[in-house]
């Protein structure tokens, strides 16, 4: 289903351009074509997700997700030349029940570095923005994760990932006050000033789960945001949705996203933008990143950013814990009995 809007850019394309720009090689596969399904290979289909919907239950209650941040000592110029190689220090949330993610870099009023990150709270089961070991906190209500940290006009904002709210929003990061910039439910929004022009990257919430890539440009970062020509100019699970800040790296523009064809957040696919204009948009991945196993959460990893001389990553494990038993239990409990 997530292939049915590709005629309808085909054709704005050959509109504006008059031509489709070059496809992205097929995947090659040994597995076997199927064509017409019998009524026996129907049911076996529906074996396979039948045993899919058992297994999401079974991992939702007793092996969630569980995140830790990661501060490797080595630059994000040098992981996109070698790899992960430098030490890590770890940080986990204090208590075994919740964790951090989204790692984003931010520039204390001395000069030092700290970072900025979604919180998970197992007890309540749901995310706020906050630095660890520090009265920041950013707490609306709803569901916020993803900070990106900008600097406009002298002043810095964050923009989360604010979906639940219906809206994209930039928030003064010392009075916390929200601007709304767009009236989408944009999920891990991304902003960069590139050809005069101010651009928004972001996956949209429950609009092809994880596989579309959405941009949005505006002659100003509070401006009115229009939609690309084109959206969503990209459709594919491995390497659509934001994995960090868009960054230059050897004359190039680099955008991270997510590969979450296996599992969510399973690896990072670092991917070159060639083209971007308000009607034509080009990038090609240049780039993988995977949790090495050697980590002790080495189960994914779908955030990094520069942090000065260093860079920030985030790591994915599955651990049961009570609290998310708990709440999932009484969750799928209330949605069966309808209270």
């Amino acid at each position: 289903m997530n292939s049915s809007g590709w005629i309808a850019n085909a054709l704005i394309e050959i509109h504006h351009h008059g031509m489709v720009r070059p496809q992205s090689p097929a995947v090659s596969s040994k597995a076997k074509v199927y064509k017409y399904p019998g009524n026996f290979r129907m049911i076996m289909f529906w074996n396979v997700l039948l045993g899919n919907k058992i297994a999401f239950h079974w991992n939702n209650l007793f092996s969630p997700e569980t995140w830790q941040i990661g501060i490797v000592n080595q630059t994000l110029e040098s992981v996109m030349s070698n790899g992960i190689t430098g030490e890590i220090e770890w940080h986990s949330a204090p208590e075994s029940d919740s964790y951090y993610a989204d790692p984003f870099s931010i520039v204390n009023s001395d000069n030092t570095r700290t970072y900025i990150c979604e919180y998970f709270s197992g007890k309540d089961q749901r995310s706020r923005i906050l630095i660890p070991a520090s009265t920041v906190c950013y707490n609306p209500g709803t569901h916020v994760s993803f900070p990106g940290i900008y600097s406009l006009e002298g002043v810095q904002y964050i923009l989360p990932e604010s979906s639940a709210s219906g809206k994209c929003e930039l928030v003064e990061f010392g009075s916390l006050e929200p601007t709304i910039i767009l009236n989408e439910p944009i999920v891990d929004p991304v902003l960069i000033n590139h050809d005069n022009l101010w651009w928004l990257f972001g996956h949209k919430a429950d609009d092809q789960n994880n596989a579309a890539l959405f941009i949005y440009y505006s002659d100003s970062p509070k401006g009115e945001f229009h939609p690309h020509a084109l959206n969503p100019v990209k459709t594919d699970i491995r390497n659509s949705r934001s994995a960090g800040e868009i960054f230059r790296f050897e004359n190039k523009l680099i955008r991270p996203a997510q590969d979450s064809a296996v599992t969510y957040g399973k690896a990072i696919v670092m991917n070159e933008i060639v083209t971007l204009t308000p009607t034509s948009f080009e990038e090609r991945p240049i780039k993988r990143i995977e949790a090495d196993p050697v980590w002790e959460y080495d189960k994914g990893i779908h955030t990094i950013n520069a942090h000065g001389d260093k860079t920030l990553i985030d790591a994915k494990s599955f651990r049961f814990n009570f609290a998310n038993f708990r709440a999932q239990f009484s969750r799928k409990a209330r949605r069966i009995t309808g209270k």
